[in-house]
């Protein structure tokens, strides 16, 4: 090989200054620690950026090992045999590890290792950059400890919510009325236990079932869907309770009446319906029973009323047919009597017959019947109550009429016994002819 010249080494040696100069400041414009070391990891060279991390002035770092800022001696072992070796990978690759500064101070750091190589391939060293991820490593802390407060802000809803359904289930269940709901379809999305013992279904039967296809008589369906078209629309108030007939699973109708109330979505708009049913058949079976004893009862009232005054007219008759027989044919004859009589014993029986006579006709006239023919029978039975001092109330309570009747009749009587537009107290009146 020639001998180079004065002028070629001179050349070169400008080269490598000029390089030299080029690598410094960008060494030096790095933010990141950078530190180069020979092949036993004696530090040969440090940038500004990792004096100001270590907090080691270049004089304390050159010529001594790398093994200073590491924490422990065994990381700095472990990265000797996977990274700063000979034989280690050129390919740079990041890793994370925890350093010590001068102040003792222990921080993790972000760092790249690798071989350098000649222009030959042989190794030189080793260069490390390092980057101090303190504020990323408590930003991921802080990260991770709100994850964790958040998992467990979200479990504890998850069991609330758990728990609130299943509350709410058992309120369902144990509610004495049937509660289904239906969507905007008219589809069952939720049924209580007492909707299924009602229908004689499961759940899983009812769940997603059309309501009007399944569970409406059809001859009641199209009014009925009726119905909860007008929920939908809207027009609550006037569909809000109705009541019709459902069948079960098993054909059986029954009579429900239902509470009806909408349901939204967030934001207002209708989306379906809840509805409340009771079983009413049996009360509606109760009720028409009931009526028709009642129209029996007055039936039966109505001709014991008949029959009340055929025996009052009949018995009025009677007493008078008997009394116009003594007036007409006994008193004459009585009078004559008492006038050609003079036999002593003879006057006695006559007088003795006279009195048996007047006690015959006592109860006639002591009748009020009997002194005004004219009162109906259910106007004496009113007169009766009078005397006896009852209120219009109470004669109201005891015939089961309405007060307004009882003073009806009290006009009445007032007219036939001739007393109508005086100031005659009308009980005092009837005692007064006792």
């Amino acid at each position: 090989m020639a001998e180079k010249t004065y002028e070629e080494l001179e050349k070169e040696l400008e080269r490598y200054k000029k390089n030299a100069i080029l690598f410094e400041y960008i060494l030096n414009a790095i933010p990141e620690a950078v530190v180069f070391s020979d092949l036993d990891r004696h530090i040969q060279m440090v940038n500004p950026a990792c004096q100001k991390l270590l907090g080691y002035t270049e004089q304390e770092l050159i010529g001594r090992k790398s093994e200073l800022f590491y924490k422990n001696s065994q990381d700095f072992i472990q990265h000797g045999i996977t990274r700063f070796n000979p034989e280690a990978e050129s390919k740079l690759k990041s890793y994370e590890a925890e350093y010590r500064k001068k102040n003792g101070e222990i921080f993790p750091a972000e760092t790249i290792g690798t071989v350098v190589r000649d222009d030959n391939g042989l190794p030189m060293g080793f260069l490390g950059i390092a980057k101090d991820i303190t504020e990323r490593k408590q930003a991921e802390q802080a990260h991770h400890e709100y994850q964790d407060l958040l998992e467990k802000r979200i479990l504890k809803r998850s069991k609330e919510l758990l728990n609130a359904q299943a509350k709410f289930r058992k309120y369902l269940d144990v509610a004495a009325v049937m509660l289904v709901a239906l969507n905007n379809k008219g589809e069952i999305t939720l049924i209580n236990q007492e909707g299924c013992n009602l229908l004689k279904v499961t759940e899983d039967e009812a769940l997603d079932r059309n309501w009007f296809d399944h569970f409406i008589p059809q001859r009641m369906r199209d009014e009925v869907k009726g119905v909860f078209l007008q929920l939908m629309q809207g027009e609550e108030s006037s569909a809000r309770f109705y009541e019709n007939p459902i069948v079960n699973g098993r054909g059986e109708e029954r009579l429900i009446s239902f509470k009806n109330t909408v349901l939204t979505d967030d934001e207002g708009n209708i989306n379906g319906i809840l509805s409340s049913g009771e079983d009413i058949s049996e009360r509606r079976e109760n009720e028409a029973e009931l009526a028709r004893r009642r129209h029996r009862l007055e039936e039966v009232n109505t001709a014991l009323d008949v029959l009340l005054q055929q025996s009052g007219e009949a018995k009025q008759k009677i007493e008078k047919d008997i009394m116009a027989n003594i007036t007409n044919l006994i008193n004459p004859h009585i009078s004559k009597l008492e006038v050609i009589l003079e036999d002593n014993r003879a006057k006695i029986f006559l007088n003795i017959l006279k009195a048996n006579l007047n006690k015959i006709t006592a109860s006639f006239s002591q009748d009020i019947n009997f002194k005004f023919p004219s009162l109906t029978p259910r106007e004496i039975q009113v007169v009766d109550f009078i005397r006896h001092g009852l209120t219009n109330k109470d004669i109201a309570e005891l015939l089961h009429l309405s007060t307004r009747t009882i003073e009806t009749y009290r006009d009445n009587i007032r007219v036939k016994l001739g007393i109508k537009n005086k100031r005659i107290n009308l009980r005092s009146y009837l005692l007064s002819h006792q």
